[in-house]
Order: structure tokens, then sequence, then C-alpha cells
């Protein structure tokens, strides 16, 4: 995983040596996500709760297509209602954690309208999202590694909508969903899902 995230973050901080081209920008993002979760155990749910991420893109343009490397850090969590047989009542858990993600977005140029000021595009792609260790915490105290543990590193899958501004911003609506459940071992299955608005801004203005 540190090869991976060296490699996209030397491609990120390099990408100005090609923006003579205008086929490379890159330049700081910000994201604000909507997690949920499935959850395969008895008596228990989830609650979508908001969430945020920091952090920078590179985008290299070929002709209609581009390449959209991405690296961020995240701060996540799930809200379980865990229900109490013998009272009927549910009890809120809160899961909340921290984690690098990578991404490698793929997308096309749909169209541009108002002289190529605002352009839509589609992308999609996969996503690594590795936990930072001793992040995991429910109801604010540290998860007793005995009664579950979260695998370190996973995958997810991510589509959506993509808007240029002026050739200098974007904003991308989002789904993911996670290719797997995040517990390595403990009581149930947990598989988040997400819905994400990211914001960024290009250092290299591009057409």
């Amino acid at each position: 995983m540190n090869k991976l995230f060296t490699l996209i973050a030397g491609l990120i901080l390099l990408t100005p040596i090609s923006s003579k081209a205008q086929l490379i920008t890159f330049g700081p993002a910000v994201s604000g996500h909507v997690l949920w979760a499935q959850v395969d155990g008895d008596n228990i749910s989830s609650q979508a709760i908001p969430a945020y991420s920091l952090g920078a893109f590179a985008r290299v343009k070929l002709l209609k297509f581009y390449v959209q490397p991405e690296v961020f850090y995240a701060r996540k969590g799930v809200d379980f209602l865990v229900r109490d047989v013998s009272s009927n009542e549910d009890r809120k858990q809160e899961l909340r954690y921290e984690t690098v993600d990578v991404n490698l977005m793929l997308g096309l140029q749909l169209f541009k309208l108002f002289n190529d000021d605002i352009g839509f595009r589609l992308h999609t792609g996969p996503g690594l999202n590795h936990g930072l260790d001793n992040s995991y915490k429910v109801n604010g105290d540290k998860i007793d590694e005995s009664t579950i543990r979260f695998k370190p590193n996973t995958f997810n899958w991510q589509a959506g909508l993509g808007v240029d501004i002026l050739n200098r911003f974007f904003i991308d609506f989002r789904y993911g969903l996670m290719l797997s459940d995040i517990v390595e071992s403990g009581p149930y299955k947990v598989v988040p899902s997400f819905g994400t608005v990211q914001i960024a801004y290009k250092l290299i203005k591009d057409k």
C-alpha cells in the first residue's frame, strides 16, 4: 500500500512538468460524504451520517478521456442501532474511524456549454481505503480487538457525474460501494456505501 500511495502522490506533485500542453492539471480537493452500511447481523441496523475528506487530485487528459488519481485523508463512521430484545428498544453505537483513500477515476468528457465555461463529465473507478492504526472507536472508546477487528485495507468502486466550471473548478457527484465487508473478525459483517460531493480547484487552468 505504501508503494501505491507514494506512486500516486508523486504523480500529483510532478504534474506541472507537462502543464504547458494543458493536458495535465492538479490541485486541492475536499469532499463531503454521507455514509450508511448494510449490516449482516441479528437485531442491528445502521443510520446514515455525514463525513469528510481532504486531499489532492491530478487529471491527465487524452482527447475526450482522462485519468484522475486522488489521495485523501478521511474521517468516516456509521451509526448502528442495536435492538435490546428484552426492552424492545434501540441503543445507538457510534463507529468512527480514519482512513487514507487512494482513488483512480477514469472519465469521459460529454459536452460543454456557455462558450466552454461549463463542461459535463462521466467518471468511474476503483478506490483503496487504508485504515489508520488505532483509529476505530465505538462511542468514543477504542475498540478491543479481541471483540472485533477491522480489515487494514478495503476496496470500493465509485461512479458519478462531474461538472467543470470556468476551466478552474469542478464538482463531482458520486455513489460508491465497498466491494467487501470491512470487518476482519467479529459478530457481524459491515458493508458501507456512500454518496459524495467533491469540490476541487485546478491550480493550472485547463481547456
